[in-house]
């Protein structure tokens, strides 16, 4: 697949960091598989994982933390 953001990059599985804001908390959730261009490294989330990153965040939003740091896969 040919990345939709630079148009040359080619896209491979692999992971990334995404960052929220909420209310008075920041969450940072780490190795997130995504699929990540290997030229310009823009990402993409299936729907499966877009929903799993959802939950964390909303049940991490939740626990009244003001920096939150979850690790993928061992957030369950």
């Amino acid at each position: 697949m040919t990345c939709t953001n630079c148009k040359s990059g080619r896209m491979v599985e692999g992971k990334t960091i995404l960052t929220f804001s909420r209310d008075n908390s920041t969450i940072v959730v780490k190795d997130v598989d995504a699929l990540v261009c290997d030229l310009c490294g823009a990402w993409y989330l299936t729907p499966e994982v877009v929903e799993e990153v959802r939950q964390i965040v909303d049940a991490e939003s939740k626990s009244g933390h003001e920096v939150s740091v979850i690790k993928m896969g061992k957030a369950a």
